[in-house]
């Protein structure tokens, strides 16, 4: 605690109701490396989604399809698993909740229904659903809020936010 105390001082400035905060020089340059470190990991799977391309309609051998308004009548009345967030950026960006875009395609997986955010993870989620369902299952161990923030009860019988 004294360690973080030491790196953000906090003032306030009782007649102008100001709000000052001041970091260390070194918290500075790790936020600003992170920031940087995120944004070329997310050009680059810019880059990468624009690349990938899925088929609509088309079955993996995992049972995962795509579908899309095209193909699927009722495709604006889906019932979306996770709240409509996206799986694989769940999994791959430390339990971030970014929404899925249907407008790329709905991914029917096990009569369930799941939307990803670009094209690279609709080709990852549909080539192993599996692996993406047990790493959220991993994280909702560690952060249990995401039962009921993703509606995941069915999961996880047992859990209520009673006390």
């Amino acid at each position: 605690e004294n360690e973080i105390n030491s790196l953000f001082h906090l003032s306030i400035d009782t007649k102008d109701f100001k709000l000052e905060s001041k970091l260390d020089s070194k918290l500075d340059s790790k936020i600003d490396s992170k920031v940087d470190d995120t944004l070329d990991n997310t050009l680059a799977m810019n880059h990468l989604s624009n690349e990938v391309s899925i088929e609509i309609g088309t079955t993996s051998t995992t049972g995962a399809t795509l579908l899309s308004l095209s193909n699927t009548p009722n495709f604006m009345s889906l019932p979306l698993e996770l709240q409509g967030y996206c799986p694989w950026t769940l999994v791959h960006a430390r339990g971030l909740l970014v929404s899925g875009k249907p407008n790329l395609g709905v991914i029917r997986y096990n009569n369930l229904y799941y939307v990803c955010d670009h094209n690279l993870a609709i080709k990852s989620f549909i080539n192993d659903p599996e692996f993406y369902l047990y790493k959220i299952k991993e994280r909702i161990y560690k952060n249990p809020e995401y039962i009921h923030l993703l509606r995941l009860q069915k999961w996880f019988p047992k859990t209520s936010i009673m006390r």
